[in-house]
């Protein structure tokens, strides 16, 4: 049977951090099989000015981990932060589709590409996360889950997460010359606040 390995990368201005993270079935905590820091280079301010320097670092990383765990590693998860990391609201709104006003997942898609469609000054920039943080129908607040209730018109209000184009090309471009394929992008303060926070504390505060 097949290990379910999950890979982190995090690129820091002073270090780059590799942990490596197995899920058994029987278990909800992931097992640790290593986490590991090397000195970061071609960093500044937590992002990436010189793209071969990262590379190495991020090499070296993956290779004392890989030294660890004993078997290669090709994909990872990896974080991105820096001071151009920021975070935007923006409201949509789409009409019910069904004829008997339930809102689907379609609405809800069509309320959030709109809020979307919404941002200003997004030149470039690019959005690493997209969170709904509350619906409305026909303008009273209906929670973060409307699907199935009825109603005329959807609002949104959505939290979107920003960075630099350029940063993250930059990001991605380094985890490619160090021979890794990227699976997810996640904004550092998302990542920490997943393995920090419980679920109260994100529902009335945070971002996920």
């Amino acid at each position: 049977m097949a290990r379910n390995i999950a890979v982190g990368i995090d690129i820091g201005t002073y270090s780059t951090n590799t942990a490596v993270l197995e899920l058994e079935n029987s278990d909800k905590n992931p097992k640790i099989l290593s986490l590991n820091s090397y000195p970061s280079a071609g960093v500044r301010k937590g992002n990436i000015i010189e793209i071969k320097e990262a590379a190495n670092s991020i090499k070296e990383s993956i290779k004392s981990a890989e030294g660890i765990i004993g078997f290669p590693i090709k994909r990872a998860s990896v974080s991105i932060g820096g001071l151009n990391l920021c975070s935007v609201i923006s409201k949509g709104i789409a009409a019910v589709s069904r004829a008997d006003g339930e809102i689907t997942d379609n609405d809800i898609k069509r309320a959030v590409a709109h809020s979307e469609s919404n941002l200003s000054r997004m030149a470039n920039k690019s959005i690493i996360h997209t969170i709904p943080l509350f619906y409305k129908i026909d303008g009273e607040y209906a929670g973060k889950n409307p699907i199935g209730m009825k109603g005329g018109k959807l609002e949104v209000e959505t939290l979107f997460i920003v960075n630099l184009t350029q940063n993250l090309n930059n990001l991605l471009k380094s985890i490619e010359l160090a021979g890794i394929e990227v699976s997810d992008v996640v904004a550092s303060p998302i990542a920490a606040g997943r393995i920090l926070l419980d679920k109260r504390q994100k529902e009335v505060c945070s971002l996920v």
